[in-house]
């Protein structure tokens, strides 16, 4: 389940950049968890989070299909429409990148089970002291690998249909995109991923999870509505989302693990 580049990374924040393991993640998006991440350890937490993402058949299978679907339906719901002539024009499509709103949950909580789950005793050997290391690297490498990519993917293709006249829309949308994902991560991924029992169903949260979070990406739709009524208030928009994105990238060095949590019995809770 983990590689011996794992406890060279924790000793060394290089480590995780001169080593290649086999099975171990040295791609580009690894090299840069050093840079990404606020210590070694996270930086190590990051390395085998991706390494796992890439490789861990159950949630490939879920989250691929997952970030396809609703990436194609996002754009050709709009394009469909305005052909159409039912009301919903091509001109909204800058909404299209708010749909990982609510795909985000779906991919933090699919990142829980494992099929190697029996191999989770290892983490008790870990020269680790705090929870948060963990679950910072674990939260930003899946956010990395997964969710943020697929978001600038639509945000790219909706300024390709749409036309440059989205692209300040776009970049509202992609910055307010990345700050609700990267609060939803402190509450939706707190333990370690990939180290659950497989339940032969997919985690879908509570029935209050899923409307908080439909009401949520809704409401964020109908903020971006007003601010885009004028050009002052579009920019203005676009500088709040940006520092939240960066103070909600910077709280991911903060979360806290849920009771029970794996990582809580291992360290020493901080």
């Amino acid at each position: 389940l983990v590689s011996r580049s794992f406890l060279a990374a924790v000793a060394d924040s290089g480590a995780l950049t001169r080593t290649a393991a086999r099975g171990f993640a040295s791609g580009p998006l690894a090299r840069l968890a050093p840079r990404l991440c606020t210590t070694p350890t996270a930086a190590a937490a990051f390395g085998f989070t991706l390494a796992m993402s890439r490789r861990e058949k159950t949630y490939l299978r879920t989250t691929l299909p997952q970030m396809a679907s609703f990436g194609a339906m996002a754009i050709a719901m709009f394009v469909k429409s305005s052909r159409r002539g039912s009301g919903m024009d091509i001109e909204l499509i800058h909404f299209a990148p708010y749909y990982f709103v609510f795909v985000a949950p779906l991919t933090l909580t699919a990142a829980r089970p494992s099929e190697h789950s029996e191999a989770r005793w290892w983490f008790g050997a870990l020269p680790v002291s705090s929870v948060r290391e963990l679950l910072e690297g674990a939260a930003k490498a899946l956010l990395c690998g997964m969710v943020l990519p697929a978001t600038v993917i639509v945000a790219a293709l909706v300024v390709v249909v749409g036309g440059l006249d989205q692209f300040f829309d776009v970049v509202l949308a992609v910055f307010a995109v990345g700050a609700a994902v990267c609060f939803q991560a402190r509450w939706f991924l707190r333990d370690i991923p990939f180290t659950r029992k497989p339940l032969g169903r997919a985690y879908a949260g509570s029935v209050l999870e899923t409307i908080a979070v439909l009401v949520v990406a809704i409401g964020m739709g109908f903020v971006h509505a007003a601010l885009r009524l004028h050009p002052i208030a579009l920019g203005a928009g676009i500088v709040v989302y940006a520092v939240l994105f960066v103070v909600a990238w910077r709280g991911l060095a903060r979360i806290r693990p849920e009771p029970g949590a794996l990582v809580a019995r291992f360290t020493d809770g901080s």
